[in-house]
């Protein structure tokens, strides 16, 4: 049996040690990695758009609309499917995703359910090491995962990602995943990044799944 076949079958199984003793990458051979189809969507605001919290300009449900919510006062938003009804945010800083988890700005993402489960992780090599930036001025180092949180009436098959930008839009210049990114960083669309967006999924069963979301936490320590 071939080296890189028997890193395959051992992946993600209880036989973990195998791999330092028989010196194979967790990782598939990049080459067999499916390749991503990424958009973004992000968090509309109403005093940005309305000129006030609690109004309902047409522009801002518009926005509502496409991106599945927005915030309606500093600590609540609404959703597409209920303009009307407010959710109040608690601790959360940004929206809440389907899965009922906090959305975090350039790591949470929409994903097939029927593919993917929530709380799952994509695993992006290319992206990793990568700066983030944010309009405050901070930035961080993408660990190269992404958290599976959301999904997206859209958000169809196996590679299709959309990804959450916190509070800026597409056109926002601090915005790296955006119309204005640097060239490596773009992940807008299909054509954007296409090249590199490789990727695994790894499940919340893998014995890779913990060193994942620990790489997670210490690169939004930074932040």
């Amino acid at each position: 049996m071939k080296k890189y076949d028997l890193c395959s079958k051992i992946k993600n199984t209880f036989l973990f040690i195998l791999l330092v003793i028989t010196g194979c990458n967790y990782a598939p051979v990049a080459s067999n990695r499916p390749t991503a189809i990424t958009t973004i969507y992000y968090l509309p605001d109403a005093k940005n758009m309305c000129g006030q919290y609690g109004d309902s300009c047409d522009r801002f449900l518009a926005s509502v609309q496409m991106q599945g919510s927005g915030r309606i006062h500093k600590d609540t938003i609404v959703r597409a499917a209920a303009v009307n009804k407010y959710e109040k945010l608690h601790k959360c800083s940004t929206t809440i995703g389907s899965g009922g988890i906090c959305l975090i700005p350039y790591i949470s993402v929409a994903a097939d359910r029927k593919q993917y489960n929530i709380g799952d992780i994509i695993f992006m090599p290319a992206i990793k090491g990568l700066l983030m930036t944010f309009k405050n001025g901070k930035s961080f180092k993408h660990p190269g995962y992404f958290l599976i949180h959301d999904t997206g009436g859209g958000i169809n098959g196996v590679g299709r990602f959309d990804i959450f930008t916190g509070d800026m839009d597409l056109n926002n210049k601090y915005n790296s995943f955006g119309y204005k990114g640097l060239k490596f960083t773009k992940m807008y669309s299909k054509e954007t990044y296409s090249v590199e967006k490789k990727f695994e999924h790894i499940r919340t069963t893998s014995v890779l799944y913990a060193q994942a979301k620990e790489a997670i936490k210490q690169a939004l320590v930074q932040n």
